[in-house]
């Protein structure tokens, strides 16, 4: 068996089990599923915060002389890290 026809085959298994799940108890699973819906929206701007920091960017060894040089300029108090580092226009 080749890995397409295994991960059809993992793919079947898991929709089947989740209209199972689904029709078994739609309340319960409803509820689970908005759980998860926030809670990965949670993860996802916990890690964006967590990644956008100064500390985050200088922990690699190439950005230590830049963030010193940051901190020590006059842009350190004026404008945020963030609108240094990340764009401010949308690109789609």
């Amino acid at each position: 068996m080749n890995l397409k026809e295994k991960m059809k085959r993992v793919f079947k298994g898991i929709s089947e089990r989740t209209v199972f799940l689904y029709k078994k108890n739609p309340a319960v699973f409803t509820v689970f599923a908005v759980f998860f819906f926030f809670a990965g929206l949670a993860f996802v701007y916990a890690s964006v915060e967590l990644i956008s920091t100064p500390e985050f960017c200088s922990s690699c060894h190439e950005m230590k002389q830049a963030h010193a040089s940051w901190m020590e300029s006059v842009h350190y108090n004026a404008v945020s890290y963030t609108h240094l580092t990340l764009p401010t226009k949308r690109i789609v």
